[in-house]
């Protein structure tokens, strides 16, 4: 038997922003789930790490807030000066 315990799951950084974006537009998580055609357990499970959300349905739900999925290059940091 291993003494090692399974690592809690936590949701990925954009699926923390995209929570985060739903609760500050006022709409409740359900709404958004009813109007993308996403079970609200989905999104459930998105938040606590139980599953991952596609970019399809991650872009549908965003649309339902008027919203988009942007990639943009990461800012790359000032050189180090010795």
């Amino acid at each position: 038997m291993s003494d090692r315990h399974p690592q809690a799951r936590t949701a990925s950084p954009a699926t923390r922003s995209f929570f985060e974006v739903i609760g500050s537009s006022g709409v409740s998580q359900a709404k958004v789930a009813d109007e993308c055609g996403i079970h609200v357990n989905t999104f459930y499970a998105w938040k606590t790490g139980k599953a991952s959300a596609t970019v399809f349905n991650m872009e549908a739900a965003l649309s339902v807030l008027g919203l988009e999925l942007v990639i943009r290059p990461i800012r790359q940091p000032e050189p180090m000066k010795e």
